[in-house]
């Protein structure tokens, strides 16, 4: 445990301590505290070192982020729900960008163009569908 600190406040040991093997005059971790109930409570903790009366000292502050990362799980569930319905649909979907750049791409337009997501990112639709004979000239792009 942190010197001068509690099992609730910090809970790792006094060799584990970011402020003293960081090395930086200051940081931001992202981290959990324990409350009095034994529940994680997020925080983002920031520390810098001090000198008062020629002494130096750790100055730290804790900033609950309880909400925010609700806000990120929440976010994070519609985007896997979205992307399971997406992914269900038996038609090819290549979503880009406003100059055509793989932004997303469903299973049936991996299996199609024979690409995985990851590597399709990024690449210009006209490039995924060249291995296709799809005759694309009747449509309007605009």
């Amino acid at each position: 445990m942190v010197k001068g600190a509690t099992n609730l406040s910090a809970p790792i040991h006094v060799d584990q301590c970011p402020t003293k093997s960081s090395g930086k005059r200051a940081q931001h971790l992202d981290k959990f505290v324990v409350n009095a109930a034994g529940e994680e409570i997020p925080i983002i903790k920031s520390f810098t070192k001090i000198y008062l009366n020629g002494k130096e000292h750790i100055l730290e502050s804790f900033i609950d982020i309880t909400d925010v990362k609700a806000r990120e799980k929440e976010i994070q569930d519609l985007r896997n729900y979205l992307k399971n319905i997406i992914d269900s649909m038996p038609s090819a979907i290549i979503a880009v960008d406003s100059k055509g750049y793989a932004t997303q791409c469903n299973v049936e337009a991996e299996a199609i163009i024979g690409v995985l997501f990851a590597t399709a990112t990024g690449r210009h639709w006209k490039e995924l569908l060249s291995s296709l004979q799809v005759d694309l000239t009747g449509i309007d792009w605009n």
